[in-house]
């Protein structure tokens, strides 16, 4: 049986916060129009992105600015890698700092990867090992 919650009772029951790169690290935002300016720079945001198979696949890590940790306890959760194209398309991942979105970014190449060899797909598992073949053994 669900329980009603009133307005106020549900807007404090999530973590709420904007929050910029520093040195990629996450400080919260002073305001909304620093937020907002921040955010306007791509280049700042991303942390990684990877194209494969003449750019039908694509691997996208960013900074997202806003918390994703709708739990009221635990640190905020600001960076996300997904998978466009290909078997593993929408595939997402989120992480709390940069060096761990970094190393996200990294295990979803694996995975893109892992998947080509066991659809038979040397084409693109060739591309991916020529491209980072220290991430490949």
């Amino acid at each position: 049986m669900a329980i009603p919650m009133d307005m106020a009772t549900m807007r404090n029951s999530f973590r709420t916060g904007q929050y910029i790169l520093v040195d990629k690290k996450p400080v919260q935002a002073s305001s909304i129009f620093e937020w907002g300016n921040f955010m306007e720079d791509n280049d700042v945001k991303r942390v990684g992105i990877d194209y494969f198979k003449d750019k039908s696949i694509r691997v996208s890590t960013v900074f997202l600015g806003i918390d994703h940790n709708f739990r009221s306890e635990g640190p905020p959760v600001l960076f996300e890698t997904m998978i466009f194209g290909g078997n593993l398309s929408e595939y997402q991942d989120r992480y709390c700092t940069w060096e761990e979105a970094e190393e996200g970014h990294s295990e979803a190449i694996k995975k893109i990867y892992e998947d080509a060899i066991e659809q038979n797909d040397l084409l693109l598992a060739y591309e991916i090992k020529n491209k980072y073949p220290k991430l490949i053994k």
